[in-house]
Protein backbone atom coordinates (compact mmCIF):
# COMPACT_ATOMS: atom_id res chain seq x y z
CA UNK A 1 0.00 0.00 0.00
CA UNK A 2 0.95 3.59 -0.58
CA UNK A 3 -0.34 5.67 2.15
CA UNK A 4 -1.40 9.37 2.00
CA UNK A 5 -0.01 12.63 2.79
CA UNK A 6 -1.87 15.01 5.20
CA UNK A 7 -1.12 18.47 5.35
CA UNK A 8 -2.37 21.99 6.53
CA UNK A 9 -2.34 25.44 4.83
CA UNK A 10 -2.84 28.57 6.89
CA UNK A 11 -3.54 31.94 4.85
CA UNK A 12 -4.03 35.42 6.88
CA UNK A 13 -5.50 38.43 4.85
CA UNK A 14 -6.50 41.82 6.31
CA UNK A 15 -8.55 44.53 4.60
CA UNK A 16 -7.92 47.74 5.10
CA UNK A 17 -9.95 51.17 3.67
CA UNK A 18 -10.54 48.73 0.68
CA UNK A 19 -6.43 47.53 1.13
CA UNK A 20 -5.82 43.71 1.04
CA UNK A 21 -2.32 42.83 2.84
CA UNK A 22 -0.84 39.76 3.02
CA UNK A 23 -0.71 39.21 6.91
CA UNK A 24 0.74 35.72 7.31
CA UNK A 25 3.96 37.16 5.28
CA UNK A 26 5.30 38.46 8.48
CA UNK A 27 5.49 35.30 10.16
CA UNK A 28 7.43 33.77 7.25
CA UNK A 29 9.75 37.05 7.64
CA UNK A 30 10.06 36.86 11.21
CA UNK A 31 11.22 33.36 10.52
CA UNK A 32 13.57 34.26 7.74
CA UNK A 33 14.87 36.64 10.03
CA UNK A 34 13.96 39.54 7.61
CA UNK A 35 11.65 41.52 9.82
CA UNK A 36 13.42 44.53 8.58
CA UNK A 37 11.83 44.06 4.56
CA UNK A 38 8.42 43.60 6.42
CA UNK A 39 6.88 47.08 4.76
CA UNK A 40 7.80 46.19 1.55
CA UNK A 41 5.24 43.40 1.74
CA UNK A 42 2.67 45.63 2.58
CA UNK A 43 1.05 45.93 -0.63
CA UNK A 44 -2.87 45.98 -2.09
CA UNK A 45 -3.08 42.09 -3.13
CA UNK A 46 -5.56 42.04 -6.08
CA UNK A 47 -8.67 39.87 -5.69
CA UNK A 48 -9.40 36.98 -8.60
CA UNK A 49 -11.63 34.62 -9.81
CA UNK A 50 -10.66 31.53 -11.78
CA UNK A 51 -11.65 29.74 -14.33
CA UNK A 52 -13.88 27.73 -12.42
CA UNK A 53 -15.36 30.59 -10.01
CA UNK A 54 -13.18 30.08 -7.43
CA UNK A 55 -12.36 33.44 -5.50
CA UNK A 56 -8.85 33.87 -4.37
CA UNK A 57 -6.49 36.21 -3.29
CA UNK A 58 -3.31 36.53 -6.23
CA UNK A 59 0.40 36.24 -4.55
CA UNK A 60 -1.37 35.45 -0.84
CA UNK A 61 1.12 33.20 1.22
CA UNK A 62 -0.49 29.90 2.07
CA UNK A 63 2.21 28.73 4.93
CA UNK A 64 2.63 25.22 5.20
CA UNK A 65 2.23 24.31 9.11
CA UNK A 66 3.56 20.72 11.17
CA UNK A 67 1.87 22.04 14.70
CA UNK A 68 -0.89 23.81 16.55
CA UNK A 69 1.74 25.99 17.93
CA UNK A 70 3.19 26.91 14.45
CA UNK A 71 -0.44 27.73 13.08
CA UNK A 72 -1.04 30.19 16.15
CA UNK A 73 2.30 31.91 15.82
CA UNK A 74 1.61 32.79 12.06
CA UNK A 75 -1.55 34.22 13.39
CA UNK A 76 0.22 36.34 16.84
CA UNK A 77 2.74 37.41 13.84
CA UNK A 78 -0.33 38.74 12.03
CA UNK A 79 -1.98 40.37 14.66
CA UNK A 80 0.86 42.21 15.81
CA UNK A 81 0.24 43.81 12.13
CA UNK A 82 -3.50 44.24 12.07
CA UNK A 83 -4.90 48.14 11.87
CA UNK A 84 -5.70 48.93 15.50
CA UNK A 85 -7.13 52.04 17.20
CA UNK A 86 -8.03 53.15 20.76
CA UNK A 87 -11.17 53.90 20.93
CA UNK A 88 -13.34 55.57 23.86
CA UNK A 89 -14.70 51.75 24.66
CA UNK A 90 -11.88 49.71 23.33
CA UNK A 91 -8.25 50.15 23.66
CA UNK A 92 -7.18 48.12 20.45
CA UNK A 93 -10.30 48.21 18.60
CA UNK A 94 -9.54 46.50 15.07
CA UNK A 95 -10.27 49.05 12.60
CA UNK A 96 -9.79 46.24 9.69
CA UNK A 97 -11.71 42.83 8.88
CA UNK A 98 -9.53 39.78 8.82
CA UNK A 99 -9.73 36.37 6.91
CA UNK A 100 -7.74 33.56 8.56
CA UNK A 101 -8.17 30.73 6.27
CA UNK A 102 -7.57 27.06 6.96
CA UNK A 103 -7.15 24.50 4.25
CA UNK A 104 -6.74 20.78 4.86
CA UNK A 105 -5.01 18.99 2.24
CA UNK A 106 -4.54 15.38 1.74
CA UNK A 107 -2.52 13.23 -1.04
CA UNK A 108 -2.86 9.46 -2.00
CA UNK A 109 0.60 8.40 -2.83
CA UNK A 110 -0.61 5.70 -4.56
CA UNK A 111 -3.15 7.15 -7.07
CA UNK A 112 -2.36 11.25 -6.89
CA UNK A 113 -5.65 12.06 -6.01
CA UNK A 114 -5.70 15.35 -3.80
CA UNK A 115 -8.51 15.94 -1.93
CA UNK A 116 -8.47 19.16 0.08
CA UNK A 117 -10.89 21.60 1.93
CA UNK A 118 -10.82 25.30 3.29
CA UNK A 119 -12.55 27.03 6.38
CA UNK A 120 -12.88 30.99 6.33
CA UNK A 121 -13.02 32.69 9.70
CA UNK A 122 -13.23 36.12 9.55
CA UNK A 123 -13.19 39.14 11.70
CA UNK A 124 -14.95 42.17 10.44
CA UNK A 125 -14.00 45.58 11.94
CA UNK A 126 -15.02 46.93 15.10
CA UNK A 127 -18.33 48.83 14.62
CA UNK A 128 -18.21 51.98 17.24
CA UNK A 129 -20.15 54.76 16.33
CA UNK A 130 -18.60 57.82 15.40
CA UNK A 131 -19.97 61.39 14.70
CA UNK A 132 -17.79 64.27 13.15
CA UNK A 133 -18.59 66.19 16.39
CA UNK A 134 -16.64 63.77 18.59
CA UNK A 135 -13.22 65.24 17.49
CA UNK A 136 -12.57 62.60 15.48
CA UNK A 137 -9.99 62.35 13.17
CA UNK A 138 -11.00 62.02 9.63
CA UNK A 139 -9.34 58.22 9.19
CA UNK A 140 -11.81 56.99 12.10
CA UNK A 141 -14.49 58.32 9.74
CA UNK A 142 -13.52 56.54 6.36
CA UNK A 143 -13.15 53.32 8.17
Amino acid sequence: GGGENVGLLVSFLEIYLERVRDLGIHYLLNKQGNSSKLEHHDENLKIRQDENGTVYVKNLQRIHVSSVEEGLDVIRAGLQKRQTYETEHNPVSSRSHTVLTLTLVRADQETGDMLSGSINLVDLAGSERLTADQNTQPDRLRE
